[in-house]
């Protein structure tokens, strides 16, 4: 009852003229957040004493970062790795509204250790902080759903296979050293990631394949200019005039998204798809990261409700473009492969 249509409110760069929404008051905007099961979310938009971000979230899900009837604005610009950019991917509002829903309940993050399933903290490798929502959540805040929506589309996984949404912040000197994200020998079996940035950082906090470089590996390492012995991919990060033809370099940009692949169009795990998070140089770094599984995992649907957006559908701009469609139907084969995997880890 919260959700529904009332005054105009909170017209931000990238909303569109005329999406009427319900102005909260402070009691109805945590009153939301509780029955949603988020009321640890509370305490930041309280300390901000505005809820006009908790009325966005609740309301009705009518606006787009393109054109509406445009298609995803998706660059293919790696085939091995495979990886696409689409800019624009989230509105402003978005990245507002996933900064502030995590921004109290953050907490240092986990890698998965090498000889089970289970997470643990390794500040070595990786240093940020993150807070991973709930089913609850996913389900009962409409513009979680919308966004959600969106990442399944432009990945074409189906939308119980995925784990949680991870909202990370990346402080100044946080990095995550070179991994890949899939490894199925420890069942966390994961056909590809989707990470949104929401925010412009300052400095650093690329996203870098680091293809074609040999410099790059979570070991110690000697500046050339000084002799200084520097550990992990920081020297990497900072000497882009250094990278091979086929390294990938994603800048972090508000609004923008990387999509990539784990696994090859054979199913076989791509060793290539080994990415690092650059140190923070300066300022900070928000992502939104989605990691989707081969096999359903969460279980949450977004297929029905209001909001559903049927334009990121994950088809670059150029998709009948000769030079692209190779390409995608490679994507495509990936993704087949995947399923043979699925069924291999089942019967096993």
């Amino acid at each position: 009852s919260l959700a529904r249509i009332g005054r105009v409110v909170g017209q931000g760069a990238s909303a569109q003229p005329g999406i009427l929404r319900h102005a909260f008051t402070v009691e109805e905007a945590k009153r939301a957040l509780v029955e949603a099961g988020a009321e640890q979310a509370w305490p930041y938009f309280e300390q901000e004493k505005d809820t006009t971000l908790v009325s966005f979230g609740f309301s009705t899900q009518s606006s787009f970062p393109t054109p509406a009837g445009g298609l995803a604005d998706g660059k293919v610009i790696s085939v091995s790795p495979f990886v696409v950019i689409f800019d624009d991917f989230l509105t402003d509002e978005e990245c507002e509204f996933l900064r502030a829903f995590a921004h109290t309940r953050l907490a240092p993050a986990k890698v998965v250790e090498s000889t089970d399933n289970w997470y643990k903290q390794s500040t070595e490798t990786r240093n940020n902080e993150q807070h991973w929502l709930t089913p609850q959540e996913e389900k009962a805040v409409p513009v979680l759903r919308h966004v959600l929506k969106r990442m399944h589309r432009a990945s074409r996984i189906p939308d119980g296979h995925a784990e949680a949404l991870q909202i990370g912040r990346y402080n100044k000197s946080a990095k995550y050293e070179g991994h890949v994200d899939s490894d199925p020998a420890h069942k966390v079996a994961r056909p590809a990631t989707l990470i949104a940035y929401l925010n412009d950082p300052e400095g650093g906090g690329d996203t870098l394949f680091p293809v074609g470089r040999r410099d790059c590996g979570a070991v110690w390492h000697s500046d050339p200019a000084t002799g200084e012995k520097v550990y992990g991919a920081a020297l990497c990060c900072a000497s882009p005039e250094k990278d091979a033809p086929e390294t990938v370099r994603v800048t972090p940009k508000r609004g923008r998204a990387v999509l990539f692949f784990s696994h090859g169009p054979d199913g076989v795990l791509d060793s290539r798809s080994t990415h690092i998070g650059c140190p923070v140089i300066a300022g900070e770094k928000w992502i939104a990261q989605r990691w989707f599984r081969f096999s359903p995992y969460n279980r949450v649907s977004y297929t029905s409700g209001p909001g559903f957006d049927p334009r990121f559908d994950g088809a670059p701009a150029d998709f009948a473009d000769d030079a692209v469609a190779p390409q995608v139907a490679a994507r495509d084969a990936a993704q087949d492969g995947a399923a043979r995997i699925t069924r291999k880890l089942s019967d096993d």
